[in-house]
């Protein structure tokens, strides 16, 4: 029997080596930082949170239009506040899971405990979305949040977003 995509996240995230490509190597798709001051200063941006804004709303309509498509008409109301409900649990349950392989991050991370506890809130964020998502999607986790959570788990540190999503270019340090 094959682990759900959920398990294997998990089990990735306990095995990472955490940041440790962080400077370094060939990201020829992404827009690069030199230093973690600068990492931590592109989280700031208004480009960032607005891509992460525009994906999360992009996803929200894509389901919402398959609900649409599957009960049209007023039956669509109902199976969309029954999608939410699951979504809203499944997000509550993905939160404390973060949470906790979030603590486990910190560790196993020898960075300063300022930057440490701004990095780990970035990280478990995306980490609960793409794992409340993967609960109720599988592999169709949610792009943006995913694309993230895979560069941490490379070594990297996804930190921004240049231009307009989806158009634009992650940054990473």
């Amino acid at each position: 029997m094959s682990q759900s995509f959920e398990n294997v996240l998990i089990e990735r995230v306990k095995r990472a080596e955490w940041f440790s490509k962080v400077g370094t190597g060939e990201l020829s798709d992404y827009v690069r930082v030199a230093n973690w001051t600068a990492a931590l200063s592109e989280l700031q941006k208004n480009s960032y949170v607005n891509a992460e804004t525009m994906s999360r709303n992009a996803f929200r309509e894509t389901v919402a239009n398959e609900y649409q498509a599957k009960a049209p008409g007023p039956a669509w109301t109902v199976e969309w506040k029954k999608f939410c409900e699951k979504y809203d649990a499944a997000m509550t349950r993905s939160r404390s899971l973060a949470e906790e392989l979030a603590a486990a991050t910190i560790a196993k991370t020898p960075l300063e405990k300022d930057v440490l506890d701004k990095v780990v809130r970035h990280f478990w964020q995306h980490l609960m979305i793409t794992l409340g998502t993967a609960e109720l999607f599988g592999d169709d986790a949610e792009h943006l949040n995913r694309t993230f959570v895979e560069l941490f788990l490379e070594g990297y540190f996804p930190c921004g977003y240049r231009g307009k999503y989806p158009n634009g270019k992650i940054v990473v340090y």
